[in-house]
């Protein structure tokens, strides 16, 4: 996604239908992120849904099966491609929604 600024909170990126492509800067695999799922079970944790300290707390499975080490810090990059594998259900149009409206205010 060229010519775009990117965005800071993985609200914004549902909004938007974007989601992440992280990739580890170890092993180079690579995964698509729902970033509406993800956002919305940072809502409902009551966490931070910007995009840096939700990375942070993100670890390559790759690496941790095949070497027991947990490697952070993936390389982020938004991305309008669809996720692959099963998703995190979103909220339902009604709660979404009714938080649309709230940030309206």
């Amino acid at each position: 996604m060229e010519g775009y600024k990117p965005l800071k909170y993985m609200f914004d990126c549902a909004r938007y239908h974007i989601n992440l492509r992280v990739t580890c800067r170890v092993c180079g695999h690579s995964a698509i992120i729902d970033a509406a799922g993800h956002w919305w079970a940072l809502q409902k944790k009551g966490k931070d849904d910007h995009i840096g300290s939700f990375v942070r707390r993100l670890i390559c499975q790759n690496c941790k099966v095949e070497t027991g080490k947990r490697c952070r810090n993936p390389k982020v990059e938004q991305t309008s491609e669809q996720p692959a594998g099963p998703l995190l259900p979103g909220p339902t149009e009604y709660e979404w929604k009714r938080f649309i409206t709230g940030q309206r205010r």
